[in-house]
């Protein structure tokens, strides 16, 4: 036997021949030592449980005393090399019917909001300024309705999607989204938007449907369910089926830890590399893949195999996008150059912090003081977009965020908190002069591991959880009908 320390250290570590294979534990106490025939049996054996018994042969689980074993060759067992040890996917059912109604009724309700909000209402003159790519399948109220999911940044990916990259400032956005609308509109008859909605809420179900499966592998099916109540009502989630990319990057983000998760490599590198031409920010994912491998390995370097190749992939996708942007403007970091167009620039995050807390509260100040306003044309018929309401809502998107993150760390298992935290300190590097936290309640949209904690957070304590599912359905509602009215909400 080894020494008390010995012990204590395997069973400290968690190896991973103990927990999976038995390992030193079984070769230690597996073996039989039998007499001649006739003589009585003596075994060290202590009592088997169920899943030892499982790893042992039979005559080692069952040797009564004072019968002669069967003449059998000594059993042993061989154990599988380390570099090889590969942790079983744990068991990830799909969503119950209760979920699925919140997955499909949150979308039906705010198909429903955006017909009361525009179809029976004209548009205003500053909306015909915001949209440029009509719907050529719906005319009347109906096509009204539906052009309103397009407006704002949908209008540059309808374009993309219709003509290519005809500008250096379209390259900032990222061309998976436009080239599936492209895709889907061939064979939609040219609706590119019908094409472009139909996408975002496709899209939007699989995630929500892989969200799921992956949060109940990790925290049961209560905390996943909630997780996708979360993400289906946060107060910006109609951004799942406008003409943007944020239904498409979900998916692809999701599927990439799902299949990291579950020691699919070359799938999670595929929806990596997917992730990566979806937004700049789609590289990140490299870090749960990563810490998602070495965990599989007992955080061991001398157990990397050539399945990290896969991971690759993600890289590549960037570096395919960098290629197309060469060859076409002959600057391979035009969509990191195309950001100017918005006025962005590169700066510390916690200047963009200081910077976000004061215009936010400015702007919170003026809401709750005069009320919030929305476009207006100018005198010389140029639009005049107010920013209050923006700056007032990214800096309650970006609070919320940390403080979820923040008091859900010690429960979030450390590649969804690695994620989350990188995901939410990106788009600090990158602000605004008048609006330093600009879409930051967009980004905090697809950053997942939020809602994970979320529900963890309210696990327990029902009323609260009730309360802000109750909170967030109302300014999502509010929202939706801003932002299908032409506001500038995020």
């Amino acid at each position: 036997m080894g020494s008390p320390a010995y012990d204590a250290e395997r069973r400290r570590t968690g190896s991973v021949e103990r927990e999976g294979r038995g390992g030193w534990w079984v070769q230690r106490w597996s073996r039989v030592r039998s007499g001649r025939a006739g003589t009585q049996v003596e075994t060290s054996l202590p009592p088997i449980d169920p899943v030892m018994a499982q790893l042992l042969p039979d005559e080692h689980t069952a040797v009564p005393l004072g019968r002669p074993p069967a003449a059998r060759p000594r059993a042993t067992v061989r154990l599988a090399p380390e570099s090889a040890v590969e942790p079983e996917p744990s068991p990830s059912p799909s969503p119950p019917l209760s979920v699925w109604s919140v997955i499909v009724g949150s979308r039906v309700l705010l198909l429903l909001v955006g017909y009361v909000a525009v179809a029976r209402r004209p548009l205003a003159p500053y909306m015909q300024r915001l949209i440029y790519d009509r719907t050529v399948l719906l005319p009347g109220a109906a096509g009204r309705w539906l052009d309103a999911w397009t407006s704002w940044d949908g209008q540059w990916y309808l374009r993309i999607a219709r003509l290519g990259y005809q500008t250096v400032d379209a390259t900032a956005f990222f061309p998976l989204y436009p080239l599936l609308v492209r895709v889907v509109a061939a064979a939609a008859g040219q609706a590119y938007v019908v094409a472009a909605v139909g996408t975002s809420l496709a899209c939007y179900v699989v995630a929500m449907y892989l969200l799921y499966r992956l949060v109940v592998m990790d925290y049961g099916p209560r905390v996943a369910a909630a997780t996708v109540v979360f993400a289906s009502l946060f107060p910006v989630s109609f951004f799942y089926q406008t003409a943007y990319s944020e239904s498409v990057f979900l998916l692809t983000t999701v599927a990439c830890v799902f299949f990291a998760r579950r020691g699919q490599w070359l799938a999670a590198g595929v929806a990596g590399f997917f992730a990566a031409l979806t937004r700049n920010t789609g590289f990140l994912v490299v870090l749960p893949m990563g810490l998602f491998y070495l965990q599989a390995r007992g955080w061991r370097l001398r157990r990397i195999d050539a399945r990290l190749v896969w991971f690759a992939l993600v890289p590549a996708g960037l570096a395919l996008w960098m290629g197309y942007l060469g060859g076409r403007f002959g600057d391979v970091l035009a969509f990191s150059r195309a950001e100017v167009h918005w006025h962005r620039h590169l700066t510390a995050p916690w200047t963009t912090v200081v910077d976000g807390v004061r215009a936010g509260a400015a702007g919170l100040t003026a809401v709750v003081r005069s009320g919030a306003s929305g476009p207006t044309l100018g005198p010389r018929g140029n639009l005049v977009i107010p920013i209050d309401l923006p700056n007032a809502l990214a800096l309650l998107a970006l609070i919320l965020a940390a403080v979820v993150l923040g008091l859900s760390a010690r429960r979030l298992k450390l590649p969804y908190a690695a994620y989350g935290v990188a995901s939410l300190l990106a788009p600090l590097f990158y602000p605004t002069e008048r609006q330093p936290l600009y879409s930051m309640p967009r980004f905090v949209l697809v950053i997942f591991p939020v809602f994970i904690g979320l529900a963890l957070l309210t696990r327990r304590v029902t009323a609260t959880r009730v309360a802000l599912l109750a909170g967030s359905t109302f300014a999502l509602v509010l929202l939706t009908t801003l932002f299908l009215r032409f506001w500038f909400v995020a």
